[in-house]
């Protein structure tokens, strides 16, 4: 809805209780009754209309004015004054699945051309999660009619969004490390020239899917080859968009695929599909209610669906949420978005370096590592006598955390099906990786890997060298806001110092941004302490020279040495390296 601005929709299905095609309702309220329903006719609703001719209407209604195509008009509670898009839901396999019904206020223009083009785009990708849902006949169990169920559904989604000239979906087996595409289509007549418009389109790509598997568009047969070739497996093992535009390129990513499907390899455009997005996703986007169950889905991408009970999960997820407090930077989508960096970190790892005991340690370490923050650090907590300095002569808040987290476990054991020295495991990693993000710390775990790494000794068979990656792995998804597209990294910026603005003893502030007094380094000042630089309101206008210098002086390096070993997690080093370059120019 942001996409194309729309301030209203109603997403309508076809009524499973009625007879075929005869009435849309909206089913959105938990006791599962309809809150709006119209016939599937001419002459009466908009989407009643759009459904019966499966045409698209878009036009500005005025509420003075009726059309007998539709003379009720939209079913968007109650407008009849706006500018509306209607557009049918149509399933790969050719069955009408709804109505989306878009609308903002009739003094907006009309949605235009690139707006239309947003829309279908998205509902391609609606119409093979709906391919997808098992139905009667459709059953998960049935695997082979799924796959190709599935693969007729992503093509005809490719087709609407791109013109190329055959679709390959390449499935990812993890015991070989191979990509496998067992089926590949023609989409079109006339070969493509290039792509470079398509990839926004491809690129909308929302959470669909639940195993990993990816597009590969290009000119060929079937193909298998290793994960570590090609632009398929590029894409695989960096969970980025990659596009070939050039034969010789195309030659280079895929050595002799030109003789294995037997004609020449122009362009090629390559997508990951996962479940949970890339590093590059904005995860404030997703609803704080359906946070809950992506990290489920994370979990089970990790670990497999059938090792943790949903009812302790979901008790367990829900009170860490409920232990987050409300702070502008520190609160509960700060734990997701680190939760999700070392989700894609550990899932898109191709070499098979983390056990399944370590990864959903990290992963649940990550999501617990600042439970029950206060919204002040340990220097402040220090000069201030809080109770938890006393508890605590070193990283105050990280052994807070890790408390909380104890104490949730303790209640909650999401591990309770694990041996007990497996659990002793578990426990000890997730110590470590909390513990780890002290920032005042993070240096020297950095230099250290660094060093080990440049005398040629790091060995993942080293038990002390893999608790360092832990640790830089933790601070690099710590500080991933600082390598998301840059609108994001400005936007959780302006949280962090929002943060940092609050004023000590709970008074209201009408402004938190950066017009505001530094009072945390105020009254750290009046202790006779000297506050860092970022909390000093001496220096309140200096906010991007202060980025400047985090992310050269601590994002980089520490991405630099986790890409050394994990050369999956390049991308987050790509992104701190643009961001960078805006804070220069800021």
């Amino acid at each position: 809805m942001e996409a194309v601005q729309a301030d209203e929709f109603v997403l309508f299905v076809l009524d499973s209780q009625s007879s075929p095609s005869e009435t849309l309702v909206q089913y959105t309220n938990e006791a599962g009754q309809p809150l709006l329903s119209c016939a599937v006719r001419e002459g009466d609703t908009i989407p009643g209309y759009v459904a019966f001719t499966r045409s698209v209407v878009n036009l500005n209604i005025l509420a003075e004015r009726k059309d007998p195509r539709f003379t009720r008009g939209p079913l968007l509670h109650g407008k009849t004054s706006c500018a509306l898009v209607c557009v049918p839901v149509v399933s790969g396999s050719g069955l009408l699945r709804g109505v989306l019904e878009l609308a903002r206020q009739a003094s907006e223009p009309q949605f235009a051309e690139e707006e239309m083009e947003i829309v279908s785009s998205y509902l391609a990708w609606a119409a093979v999660a709906l391919d997808l849902t098992p139905s009667e006949g459709n059953s998960p169990s049935n695997g082979q009619h799924n796959n190709h169920t599935a693969f007729n559904a992503i093509k005809d989604a490719v087709r609407v969004m791109t013109s190329c000239e055959h679709v390959a979906l390449f499935e990812v087996n993890p015991a070989t490390q191979e990509l496998c595409a067992c089926m590949l289509s023609t989409t079109c007549e006339q070969p493509v020239q290039c792509f470079q418009t398509e990839i926004q389109l491809v690129n909308n790509v929302p959470e669909l899917f639940e195993h990993a598997c990816q597009i590969a568009v290009c000119k060929g047969n079937v193909v298998r080859f290793p994960v570590t070739n090609g632009a398929a497996g590029l894409a695989v093992r960096t969970g980025s968009t990659h596009i070939v535009n050039n034969a010789d390129d195309c030659q280079k990513l895929n050595k002799n695929l030109d003789d294995i499907i037997g004609c020449s390899i122009q362009n090629i455009l390559s997508v990951p599909l996962t479940a949970c997005g890339n590093f590059a996703m904005d995860t404030s986007t997703i609803a704080s209610d359906q946070k809950p169950h992506m990290f489920c889905i994370m979990l089970s991408e990790l670990s497999g669906p059938s090792q943790y009970n949903e009812s302790i999960m979901f008790r367990f997820i829900s009170t860490v949420r409920r232990g987050y407090q409300t702070q502008q930077y520190h609160n509960w989508e700060h734990a997701f978005c680190t939760a999700h960096c070392a989700y894609v970190i550990l899932y898109s790892e191709p070499h098979g370096r983390f056990s399944e005991l370590e990864k959903v340690s990290l992963l649940v370490a990550a999501l617990c590592h600042d439970l029950d923050h206060p919204g002040y650090g340990n220097n402040f907590l220090k000069l201030t006598g809080s109770p938890m300095a006393h508890l605590y002569p070193n990283s105050i808040l990280e052994n807070h955390h890790l408390v909380q987290t104890l104490a949730i476990l303790k209640n909650e054991n999401i591990f309770s099906h694990l041996k007990e020295d497996h659990y002793k495991t578990v426990l000890g990693i997730i110590k470590v990786a909390i513990l780890a993000t002290d920032i005042t710390f993070a240096m020297l775990h950095i230099k250290a890997l660094r060093d080990i790494t440049e005398s040629g000794n790091f060995s993942w068979k080293n038990h002390q060298h893999r608790e360092l990656v832990y640790c830089v792995l933790m601070t690099a998804c710590d500080l991933c806001a600082t390598c998301k597209p840059w609108e994001v990294n400005r936007r959780i910026v302006d949280d962090l110092f929002a943060e940092f603005h609050q004023q000590v003893g709970g008074m209201c502030l009408e402004n938190l941004r950066l017009q505001a007094n530094f009072f945390q380094g105020d009254k750290e000042k009046a202790l006779g302490a000297v506050p860092v630089k970022m909390m000093d309101s001496n220096h309140k206008d200096k906010m991007p020279q202060f980025q400047v210098e985090f992310v050269g002086n601590m994002t980089i390096p520490c991405c630099e040495v986790l890409s050394s070993v994990l050369p999956n997690t390049r991308p987050l080093l790509e992104g701190a390296i643009k961001n960078l370059q805006c804070w220069q120019s800021y």
